[in-house]
Parts: C-alpha cells; sequence; structure tokens
C-alpha cells in the first residue's frame, strides 16, 4: 500500500500563504494557524501527530478522519512526523 499524499505547500498568497494537501484535498492554512504550528514545531522531537491534527482539524471531524486516514497509509510514523515538522519550519 502506498501512503496517501501528506504534506505542506508555502505558496505565494497573502490570504493563504500554505496548503495543507491531504490526499486529493488541499487545505487553505492562514497566516495565524501558521504561526501556531511554527511554534509548535520548535518542540518538534515532543510533538505528536495528535497535537498537529489538533492545531489543523480541531473539532472539525472530516479533517480528522481524513489526516487520520492519511496518517495511517504511513509505515513509519515517526518518519511523517519528522517530515511534517521540517515542513512546518519552512512555511
Amino acid at each position: 500500500m502506498h501512503p496517501m499524499r501528506f504534506e505542506f505547500e508555502k505558496i505565494k498568497s497573502p490570504i493563504y500563504p500554505a496548503y495543507l494537501h491531504v490526499g486529493d484535498y488541499s487545505i487553505a492554512l492562514d497566516p495565524t494557524l501558521i504561526l501556531s504550528l511554527k511554534k509548535g514545531a520548535v518542540s518538534c522531537a515532543s510533538s505528536t501527530f495528535e497535537e498537529i491534527l489538533k492545531m489543523i482539524a480541531g473539532e472539525n471531524r472530516y479533517l480528522v478522519e481524513m489526516m487520520k486516514a492519511a496518517e495511517a497509509s504511513f509505515d513509519e510514523k515517526s518518519d511523517l512526523i519528522k517530515r511534517l515538522c521540517g515542513e512546518i519550519a519552512s512555511l
């Protein structure tokens, strides 16, 4: 089984300067959320997928389920977290 697409992308837009791509979906990230994610990425070594998920999806069950399905498609969860934290730091 191949892992689903799960990555952050920085773009040149003042309104939504980044997107999170999960499978075939793209989730626009506003500057405030990006700043919160970056503050959390500082402690990336102790970050968990659940913390990242909660910051992005909040209480939106659809996003939570979509992100959990993407995470489940990866064999190495720790590698996924490290990669996501690195991408967050570069936003």
